[in-house]
């Protein structure tokens, strides 16, 4: 996959269903162009706060930039803070602003107004990406990654900034037409979807292409099919394999202990082969179906066997970008010419 096009946008928006490594792998290409020398930002919009443990940091307080890496940090967003943020720059007063979200009438008008937070959550990106250094026009962050909801929150949030350009009046209605340009851009923004080669995960990551492309009119970039198995044995590799199986399952005589307890093991480790096996062909099913449907805007990240999200994932996974391994594809990529 050519990586150089994938970081020059200046907003990256990753999404996906939950579960499927949606974080880390906004972390994955965060860190990419942090290593690249990008004055890069990674935003949480109103997900879980994950992304500050992925490095190693403690989770930080919402609408405060949190430093991970050199050239990296990351900020929370989520439509409440963002309100309140907005009523500060129009009344000048923090203590007027606590005066007013703590009273029962402004928490019950957040709780009912239809679209309120997700427009103020989402307007905070635009807010960001127009943010500069002082006394220059040049762009405070080169690169903002933003890390969403999961698929089924995702739509109406992103979608709001698009209702409301189109149905609100005066001031809401050019602050929206501001946010959706953003989002529509296909200059200045790319969407990528993350899904895992199962069959809940690649059916929402086609039904979230549908809705991003069709209702929202957002710029398609990449789809990311994250914890994929390498391809099995392959022919002389394959041959031998399965002659040592054949071996196995035949029961021959070992002829001491010694050597029925290594055959045992070997019968371990061929339990363990066959499960990688069947997973492998299980994935393959779906792995063509999505290149089938999404073609070369698909790229294979390998399953990374790490407790849990980590630095070291975020490599792994980055070196797999930067440098993909065509085997990876295995039956998949036959399958593009048949």
């Amino acid at each position: 996959m050519e990586t150089s096009g994938l970081l020059d946008k200046r907003l990256l928006i990753v999404s996906g269903k939950g579960g499927v490594g949606k974080s880390v792998v906004a972390s994955t290409l965060a860190w990419m162009a942090a290593q690249r020398g990008k004055r890069t930002l990674l935003v949480e919009l109103d997900t879980v706060a994950s992304v500050a443990r992925i490095f190693g940091k403690p989770k930080g307080d919402g609408y405060q930039e949190t430093p991970l890496v050199e050239n990296l940090s990351c900020f929370y967003v989520e439509g409440k803070s963002g309100l309140e943020e907005y009523l500060y720059l129009v009344l000048k007063s923090r203590t007027f602003v606590r005066g007013i979200v703590r009273s029962p009438i402004y928490q019950y008008f957040v709780n009912v107004a239809p679209g309120l937070k997700e427009l103020m959550a989402v307007g905070k990106l635009w807010d960001l990406e127009q943010k500069r250094i002082r006394g220059t026009d040049r762009p405070y962050y080169d690169l903002i990654v933003v890390d969403t909801p999961a698929t089924g929150h995702v739509v109406p949030y992103l979608q709001m900034p698009m209702t409301a350009a189109d149905t609100a009046k005066g001031f809401v209605r050019r602050e929206a037409r501001k946010v959706a340009d953003l989002l529509q851009d296909p200059r200045r923004t790319a969407f990528h979807i993350v899904t895992t080669p199962a069959e809940m995960p690649v059916n929402e990551a086609q039904d979230l292409y549908d809705k991003a492309r069709s209702r929202l009119g957002l710029p398609i970039g990449r789809l990311f099919v994250n914890q994929v198995y390498p391809p099995f044995f392959g022919d002389v590799d394959a041959e031998s394999y399965q002659r040592w199986k054949e071996d196995l399952d035949a029961g021959a005589e070992t002829g001491s202990a010694q050597k029925s307890r290594w055959a045992e093991k070997e019968k371990a480790v061929l339990a363990c082969a066959e499960s990688w096996k069947n997973a492998r062909a299980v994935q393959d099913g779906y792995l063509d179906r999505l290149f089938r449907d999404f073609g070369d805007r698909t790229s294979l990240l390998p399953f990374v066997a790490l407790p849990r999200a980590s630095l070291d994932m975020v490599r792994a996974l980055a070196r797999s970008i930067e440098e993909p391994d065509e085997t990876m594809k295995g039956m998949a990529s036959a399958g593009l010419g048949s």
